[in-house]
């Protein structure tokens, strides 16, 4: 079984705030979840891990400093990831090297 190391962004937050999740390639997005929930604790503690959406994005880190909003996406190849896929199914090869492969939204506060 291999293990995906995936980049990760909360929409608003520009590249070089991105932070990686390591998890294994049979897990479901519904586990990812969970996993990016875990490593931004305490940050996120008040918010419902079934509230966050995920994207699977692929946008090159650079050395700007501009914050990602789904504006800045919506005309790039991008899937709104449901809880019952597979990683293996999202990543049937190994994620590229040089992106941030997760894009994050929380619910609006």
């Amino acid at each position: 079984m291999a293990t995906y190391n995936l980049f990760c962004l909360f929409e608003g937050q520009s590249t070089s705030d991105a932070f990686s999740v390591d998890i294994d390639s049979d897990k479901l997005v519904c586990h990812l979840k969970k996993t990016i929930n875990a490593e931004m604790t305490p940050k996120f503690d008040n918010i419902d891990v079934n509230e966050l959406t995920l994207w699977r994005v692929s946008i090159p880190f650079t050395i700007e400093e501009k914050s990602i909003t789904m504006k800045d996406i919506e005309n790039k190849d991008k899937t709104k990831l449901l809880p019952i896929i597979s990683l293996k199914t999202l990543f049937k090869n190994d994620p590229e090297e040089g992106n941030v492969h997760i894009l994050v939204q929380t619910p609006p506060s």
